[in-house]
């Protein structure tokens, strides 16, 4: 009651003043303050426009003053409702402010009333990006994880007898291998699902030649000598051969790697055909990363049976870089053979990563991730195309699509085997 005495004694006061004096014409009418009446009121969006102009209506010093809505002025020349506010200040100064809340069209630009003025628009809050939990990769050791090769770390160096696990190929000699990649994906964009889609098995044989094998490094060559897609009865015979036919240029790839004879690699390039079709780059990717790898890393100190290793490198994988943890364990030595055991945790390398696939105009925003796996493989050191490799990786991610002010959420499942077995 107090604060609407005060008011209508301050406007009658007004009224007063004005009849006080002599009368001008239209032409000599002084305009009235903006944002003050009811002719003059500021055009916003609604209670948000109103709640981001008292927001940054500041009163002498800098400092925003309390803000109340005190009624009505009447409707204004287009039927809108005005709504009268009060800002009173620390000091005790009052302004009187009238606001349109209903100029979602145009609204006016945000502009200083009577004594208040405009504080600079306040930056937007930061991101809240995605951070891996407690079960993923420890920041520190995501940070000594080197650009090229790999981090190795040995956590137990087994049981006695041990030695040290050394690749020792003959210079000159070639290895066939073949590799089979099976996928399959789900999509959902908005809370729309595409539905689980599996891909037949794509297939591609490799030749590996080492061409030289001196201090340590070994360097060889690689290349396609086929890829193609299996035989599927869930798929038509149509869609079957579309499949071959993109994968058909694919043959022919070629690339060398360096690695040192503990399995690290040092320098690699491989190089797709030019008229490799560019869908099916990122899941040759895969294809490539493995032909890189074709060793695992093994420890510098000599080793026994038990003994656990951890391998982190980066890798790129569903359009993106991530970070991944391989958790060795040595199952069996007898000679130049060993078995391993592993386990696999990947997260992205920072938590706003960028697909390729994404449009120029459009950012990506991780909002969950879950990658992990498991595999087997039995190698012979005398060789780097291991004798059987089976991995298998599950990966779910939500993110959200960012861009021209809009946000859409999506999220993708995918389940990967990699099988590797040498050839004749």
């Amino acid at each position: 009651m107090l604060r609407a005495a005060r008011l209508a004694l301050l406007t009658g006061a007004a009224g007063l003043l004005i009849g006080c004096g002599p009368k001008k014409s239209p032409e000599e009418a002084e305009p009235l303050p903006y944002g003050t009446s009811l002719e003059t009121a500021a055009k916003v969006c609604g209670p948000e426009g109103q709640q981001a102009l008292l927001g940054r209506l500041a009163c002498p010093g800098g400092v925003i003053g309390t803000g109340e809505r005190t009624g009505s002025l009447g409707s204004d020349a287009e039927g809108h409702i005005v709504d009268a506010y009060t800002v009173t200040c620390p000091d005790g100064q009052v302004q009187q402010l009238a606001v349109d809340l209903y100029h979602c069209d145009a609204p006016d630009p945000l502009d200083a009333i009577g004594f208040l003025e405009l504080l600079a628009e306040p930056p937007p809050p930061p991101a809240e990006y995605w951070v891996p939990t407690a079960g993923g990769i420890p920041a520190e050791m995501v940070a000594r994880i080197p650009e090229r090769g790999v981090l190795l770390v040995l956590d137990d160096p087994g049981a006695d007898p041990r030695q040290l696990l050394r690749y020792h190929p003959e210079e000159g000699s070639t290895e066939r291998m073949e590799m089979t990649m099976l996928m399959g994906m789900e999509m959902e964009i908005g809370g729309n699902s595409s539905g689980a889609m599996v891909l037949p098995a794509m297939i591609m044989s490799m030749t590996t030649t080492i061409e030289e094998v001196a201090d340590g490094h070994i360097r060889y060559t690689a290349l396609v000598d086929e890829a193609t897609v299996a035989e599927d009865g869930a798929l038509p015979p149509a869609s079957i051969e579309e499949l071959r036919t993109s994968l058909a240029p694919l043959r022919g790839m070629t690339g060398y790697a360096i690695i040192t004879d503990r399995g690290e690699s040092l320098e690699a390039e491989f190089v797709l055909p030019p008229d490799a079709p560019p869908e099916m780059a990122q899941q040759m990717q895969s294809f490539s990363n493995s032909a890189e790898n074709l060793a695992a890393p093994m420890p510098e100190e000599a080793v026994g049976v038990g003994a656990r290793w951890s391998v982190y490198n980066r890798v790129n994988s569903s359009g993106f870089e991530i970070v991944q943890r391989a958790d060795f364990v040595l199952q069996e030595i007898v000679e130049d053979r060993i078995s391993l055991d592993v386990t696999i945790v990947q997260q992205p390398l920072v938590s706003n990563p960028q697909m390729d696939s994404m449009p120029p105009n459009m950012s990506m925003r991780m909002l969950s991730f879950d990658s992990a796996g498991e595999g087997r493989s039995v190698s012979d050191l005398g060789q780097l195309v291991p004798i059987a490799s089976l991995v298998e990786i599950a990966m779910d991610f939500a993110f959200a699509m960012e861009g021209e002010g809009q946000s859409m959420e999506a999220r993708m499942k995918m389940d990967m085997t990699m099988e590797i077995t040498s050839g004749e």
